[in-house]
């Protein structure tokens, strides 16, 4: 079984200019699973140590967190503007999140999905393993 580890975080400018960089090590006890920077120049963070999802500022520090069950079988990506959203594969629900981390709801998947990609605020790009496609659908909020 190989498991990726993550050592390190960089952020990079639109013009490939590294702005930070940080090691892992230096910000353990926990351990990501999966990383989502939104637009507003934060990272969401699934910490599978703790069950728990972590909002972090663009330096690694801690701006909010909380717990959440399985959340190493979440999927997430960033919504332009307004957040983020995280899949969770075995329930088949995407549950929508506000720009400080605020729940706004949670919708049923028709399918059985493994990627999720939000390119623009109004589409939702949804991976369907069993046809091998992406589905695009008109994003309700």
């Amino acid at each position: 079984v190989l498991i990726p580890l993550i050592s390190t975080i960089e952020r990079v400018s639109a013009d490939g200019a590294m702005v930070t960089r940080f090691m892992m090590r230096e910000i353990r006890p926990w351990s990501p699973c999966w990383i989502v920077a939104t637009g507003e120049g934060r990272l969401v963070v699934g910490d599978a140590k703790n069950d728990r999802v972590l909002l972090l500022d663009s330096l690694a520090r801690r701006v909010a967190s909380w717990p959440l069950v399985r959340v190493r079988d979440q999927v997430g990506c960033a919504r332009p503007e307004k957040g983020w959203l995280l899949m969770d594969k075995e329930e088949r629900t995407i549950s929508w999140y506000g720009r400080e981390g605020v729940y706004e709801g949670t919708q049923r998947l028709p399918r059985r999905y493994e990627a999720v990609v939000m390119p623009e605020e109004e589409r939702l790009w949804l991976f369907d393993t069993g046809a091998w496609v992406w589905h695009e659908y008109r994003a309700i909020e």
